[in-house]
């Protein structure tokens, strides 16, 4: 209370120190007009058109900034104080209030300097959403659901209608993830369209995709990137201390025997186009402003990432894509711009595949 009471003094008193500047601006402009027109009258002015007392005085700006202003200014001040109930401040009031002024002033560049860095930060803040959790909570749901569905049931139907003879070989299975993803895709789109579209989320700032300008969102992937690395040590580490020999389980045998360029341009697509995109539109886009609307932001984060590790069903790989997706949330409430994960999750599955396609993964 005391500091609130100290706080509200200094404001008052820098108020009441505005309005007799004010006042007695405007009482010498009124002032030196008087003497203009007199000067019209006698022509007993100088022949700057001054009054011989102000040539005498000095400028004009040494009147202004006496420390004693008129009486009437003073009685002016009096007059608000009495009105407002409010009691002159006293001394050491105003010699705090001159010393807060004097640090203004010292540390005004360095102020704006600082104003400048910090309007190039990003902006850490993620978009509000208007829907409740239990919106959230049936639209993932329905989601996981169709997912399921879609991959063990409807894929495979639709192959074996067109033709195409499901087997484990490297481009069967590819063909079968690529139209599958495909589908999640398109899924995944109509699902938040006809869930949201009440809502208008893009008007809001949802689920954006700018290209330009680049250098809103190109800095954050490039230092998302930069902890690939790390990322990669742990996991071959993870790997190393769980003694798994393959690691990454069959996809991975599938990719490495794919000896075709066909072929490998199907996982191509599936791990740096289709995935990319279905996986961060409902992860980042969608779940993780959802949960950010009742949650911390770092909470949020977490969460999301947990859930989108938790989806993929890898021991080995738990971690390193918990990490990811802090990584790819990240980016993402850093530039609120679903370029930036996508991307940063194409370069990742590009990183593995590369990786595969050398034996190395």
């Amino acid at each position: 209370m005391r500091s609130l009471s100290t706080s509200c003094k200094f404001g008052l008193a820098l108020m009441m120190g505005h309005l007799r500047d004010r006042i007695s601006r405007r009482m010498h402009a009124a002032q030196r007009q008087r003497w203009r027109r007199a000067a019209a009258a006698d022509g007993s002015f100088g022949g700057n058109g001054e009054h011989p007392g102000l040539q005498s005085a000095g400028p004009l700006d040494q009147s202004l900034t006496d420390s004693s202003p008129p009486a009437d200014t003073q009685q002016l001040e009096d007059s608000v104080r009495q009105q407002a109930g409010i009691q002159p401040p006293s001394a050491a009031v105003q010699q705090q209030q001159q010393e807060e002024q004097q640090e203004d002033q010292e540390d005004g560049p360095a102020a704006q300097q600082r104003g400048r860095w910090q309007r190039h930060l990003p902006r850490w803040q993620l978009p509000a959403v208007p829907w409740e959790l239990n919106t959230t909570i049936v639209l993932m749901g329905v989601w996981g659901v169709w997912f399921t569905f879609a991959a063990h049931t409807l894929v495979p139907t639709l192959l074996q209608w067109a033709g195409v003879q499901l087997s484990s070989s490297s481009a069967s299975q590819a063909l079968r993830h690529l139209a599958l993803d495909t589908l999640q895709v398109a899924a995944t789109v109509l699902l938040l369209h006809r869930g949201l579209r009440q809502y208008q989320p893009r008007q809001l700032g949802l689920f954006a995709l700018q290209l330009r300008p680049l250098k809103r969102w190109l800095p954050a992937v490039a230092a998302g990137a930069a902890t690939f690395p790390l990322i990669d040590c742990i996991y071959k580490r993870l790997v190393s201390w769980m003694a798994i020999e393959e690691a990454a389980g069959g996809a991975a045998e599938q990719i490495m025997a794919a000896s075709s360029p066909a072929t490998q341009a199907l996982w191509f697509g599936v791990l740096a186009i289709c995935a990319p995109i279905w996986e961060e539109i409902m992860f980042r886009g969608f779940l993780l402003p959802s949960l950010a609307r009742y949650l911390p932001a770092w909470a949020a984060v977490g969460t999301t990432s947990l859930i989108f590790a938790a989806v993929h069903f890898s021991r080995e790989g738990a971690l390193p894509l918990l990490l990811l997706g802090c990584v790819f949330a990240t980016a993402y409430a850093a530039t609120r711009n679903l370029l930036a994960p996508i991307l940063l999750h194409s370069l990742w599955n590009c990183l593995l595949l590369v990786q595969l396609m050398r034996g190395g993964g």
